[in-house]
């Protein structure tokens, strides 16, 4: 359940405390279709919560689980024959499934090309004990793929939980908000006048959202941009006239100066 999740349902908690808390004032709600309907998606919400937390929890150990039996695989069964065959074997019949070693390879593709190895070395495995290879090698790399292979459905089930579960969360939280929504009229007019019981339904059915020191989060305020007035395309544009280059003083001649 991620936070804004975990927010709904103490939302609709509150919605729950307050009603049981204030029935004196708000009258008897507890038969009517939308109280029902918010106790149930309150606790279905919680249970597929809680399915939704194991499923991953088992996603988590299923994938390390993958992981360490994919390197086991690799390096403990299907590089030994391989190097094997690449030195020994070269030219037999599939040698290919043989001395090739997918490292690139995940998943069920990884489980696949090592049973393949583990087929392609069966009529070979005279030569692998004559060069004291151990005598189960080609089963426990049979074995080994069937391990990685099981770790695999297990992550995969894991996962169809999870998706499951949290479909389960988001519909029944979807259900909770509606159910307030049948209730918040009733309640409203039932308290009109007492401004105090208001308030608190008020805050019971909020959606709050809290930072990580604890407290609460205010919406976010909006200041509008401020207005600029639109310029019309076919403005006539005002002319400025090009500045005169500042004449420079010519020097006088003789005459002028003996005029002068």
């Amino acid at each position: 359940m991620n936070k804004r999740q975990q927010h709904l349902v103490d939302s609709l908690r509150r919605v729950q405390a307050f009603l049981d808390t204030h029935g004196d004032a708000v009258g008897p709600l507890k038969d009517t279709e939308a109280r029902k309907q918010l106790d149930q998606t309150v606790g279905r919400a919680i249970a597929h919560a809680l399915d939704q937390s194991t499923a991953e929890r088992e996603l988590a150990g299923t994938g390390n689980q993958a992981k360490q039996l994919a390197g086991d695989l690799k390096t403990g069964h299907m590089t030994p024959v391989a190097q094997f065959a690449r030195a020994k074997l070269r030219g037999v019949p599939n040698f290919k499934a043989l001395a090739q070693v997918p490292h690139s390879l995940r998943g069920p593709s990884l489980v696949t090309a090592a049973h393949a190895m583990a087929t392609a070395a069966t009529p070979y495995v005279s030569h692998l004990l004559k060069a004291q290879f151990p005598t189960e090698s080609v089963p426990q790399l049979a074995s080994a793929a069937n391990a990685l292979g099981a770790a695999l459905a297990d992550r995969a089930a894991a996962l169809s939980r999870h998706v499951i579960a949290t479909a389960g969360v988001q519909e029944q939280l979807a259900l909770g908000r509606e159910a307030v929504a049948m209730l918040d009229p009733i309640v409203t007019r039932r308290l009109a006048g007492k401004k105090d019981l208001l308030a608190g339904w008020r805050s019971a059915k909020r959606v709050t959202q809290r930072s990580p020191s604890g407290t609460v989060l205010a919406p976010p305020v909006v200041v509008p941009a401020p207005s600029i007035p639109a310029v019309p395309v076919d403005a006539p544009v005002a002319s400025v006239p090009a500045a005169k280059p500042s004449a420079t003083p010519r020097p006088a001649t003789a005459q002028e100066v003996k005029a002068a």
